[in-house]
């Protein structure tokens, strides 16, 4: 199993009104192809600032951030984005979609950005909607949508290049716990089925137990857990 990310001791603090403020203190974190790993802590432990690390959106203060073999630690703006779009995919808590963009367009979107042509991006962009069930509500603008489906429009979105590194940020937060469930089975059918490393930040402990393995932050650091099954 080959290594699509590594973290190694990540630091990251932020300035308050009452001085500095560690969030991450010497974070280590490593996601081999194919595993689906769950992120838990309670809001404020900095599992989006982690993630934001990992996706190249943010800096550390300290340490080593590997991307597929890249070191990116020092990477400039344009290598960032580079390995971005090659390499991660992005899905969030509001789906961040584009108001004025069909579902289909938003989903060729990472695609054209990344070279495809219209028509390639069309076929691939179809294909990802119809495996999670929108075929039929592909020219809809997400006003149209709703809050389930615009969810999975952002995961077709984010395995649109075919990333090897997926980072979800409470990714069905959301949702109704029905709508949740079946997100979540499809997202995680699809994962598995292309091969894809994830990083999960959830709350959603049901979620976890379904993973590969569950890392917890703590006072700044990554600990194992153990989810009862």
């Amino acid at each position: 199993m080959s290594n699509v990310l590594n973290l190694s001791g990540i630091t990251r603090t932020y300035q308050s009104a009452s001085g500095e403020l560690p969030v991450l203190r010497g974070v280590d974190l490593t996601l081999g192809s194919g595993e689906l790993v769950a992120l838990i802590g309670p809001s404020g432990s900095g599992k989006s600032t982690l993630l934001h690390i990992a996706g190249l959106l943010d800096q550390p203060q300290a340490g080593t951030i590997n991307i597929m073999g890249t070191d990116a630690s020092n990477a400039n703006d344009a290598s960032r984005t580079r390995l971005r779009n090659t390499h991660i995919g992005f899905i969030y808590q509001f789906h961040n979609l584009l108001p004025e963009l069909t579902a289909l367009e938003n989903v060729m979107m990472p695609l054209l950005i990344a070279g495809a042509t219209k028509a390639q991006a069309k076929k691939r962009a179809e294909a990802l909607l119809a495996r999670l069930g929108l075929a039929e509500r592909a020219t809809h603008l997400p006003a149209q949508l709703s809050g389930g489906e615009q969810q999975r429009v952002a995961i077709a979105r984010a395995l649109a290049n075919k990333p090897q590194l997926i980072l979800a940020d409470e990714p069905t937060g959301n949702l109704d716990p029905t709508t949740s469930e079946s997100v979540l089975q499809l997202f995680l059918d699809i994962a598995r089925e292309e091969g894809v490393a994830a990083l999960i930040a959830t709350h959603n402990m049901a979620l976890a137990k379904r993973l590969t393995r569950a890392v917890t932050v703590r006072d700044g650091k990554l600990d194992a857990v153990v989810v009862a099954a």
